[in-house]
């Protein structure tokens, strides 16, 4: 049922989420051959190399809004397949706090490593700065 649909649409959602990398990777200024990060004397002309690509909110929010998306999704998955039925046949309100704590602080870890290893990634790429 809702496993099955939750596991179809982690896998869509990481798909995208390479998808993003991949695109990044090929519209960054390292591909350019012209293009000299080491060079303190002019600005630094990071950003995409396309121009409708090139706001940095483009890329800050993408990153952003498929780390939620992946996070919520894992903890989603997690309490389906786990603490639903482990939880429901205690009915012992600390288990269902600590259960949802623990879920939080999941959702939260996984977040944040998704998020602030995207924004690496777009920072070596040079499409943010």
């Amino acid at each position: 049922g809702s496993v099955h649909y939750l596991t179809v649409t982690l896998a869509m959602l990481i798909v995208m989420l390479i998808t993003v990398g991949a695109i990044a990777y090929i519209v960054s200024p390292l591909r350019d051959p012209s293009f000299n990060p080491a060079n303190s004397l002019e600005p630094l002309n990071a950003g995409a190399t396309i121009d409708f690509l090139r706001p940095e909110r483009y890329w800050v929010s993408a990153t952003q809004t498929l780390a939620v998306l992946i996070s919520t999704n894992i903890v989603a998955l997690i309490w389906l397949r786990f603490f639903r039925r482990y939880i429901t046949a205690r009915a012992n309100s600390l288990l269902i706090s600590l259960g949802t704590l623990g879920l939080f602080g999941i959702w939260f870890v996984v977040a944040g490593c998704l998020w602030f290893g995207s924004l690496f990634f777009l920072l070596q790429q040079y499409i943010v700065d």
